[in-house]
């Protein structure tokens, strides 16, 4: 398909390796990757997906964490994730701006499976910007309510 998805294609594929990003956040013990490239990703005759070599380079290191903290790489991790799915359509354009926003984004897999588009009704969309998200950050940033 000249590596293009259909909006519902694409659904599955970033469920798929948020769902693969998730339980292995949440497994005993935690193993955690990194931002994901296209490249990681490898997709079989059927359609399943699977991210090549998943956390290797950090599992080979003592400390399993390559460039900032736990969090912070499993945070942009799920960013990497959120970044994979930029040509989807308008109708994602909301969930996409809030999973690549350094103050905001998404904190776990989990939080970004809830809000995906296929998963919600057109009220439940992330803020996709304006006056609101911008107090938001500069709140969060200041740290006041």
């Amino acid at each position: 398909k000249n590596g293009q998805l259909t909006p519902a294609e694409a659904d599955h594929a970033v469920t798929q390796i948020l769902e693969a990003v998730r339980d292995a956040h949440s497994g005993d013990p935690c193993v955690v990757h990194g931002p994901i490239s296209p490249d990681d990703v490898l997709v079989d005759r059927h359609g399943k997906l699977a991210i090549e070599l998943y956390g290797l380079a950090r599992l080979l290191r003592r400390d399993g964490v390559l460039g900032g903290s736990r969090t912070e790489v499993m945070r942009d991790e799920v960013c990497s994730v959120v970044e994979l799915a930029y040509q989807l359509d308008p109708r994602w354009d909301a969930w996409l701006w809030h999973g690549v926003d350094p103050v905001q984004g998404y904190a776990s897999a989990s939080e970004a499976l809830e809000l995906l588009p296929s998963r919600l009704s057109g009220t439940e969309q992330p803020d996709e910007g304006g006056v609101r998200a911008v107090l938001r950050r500069l709140r969060a940033v200041s740290g006041t309510r």
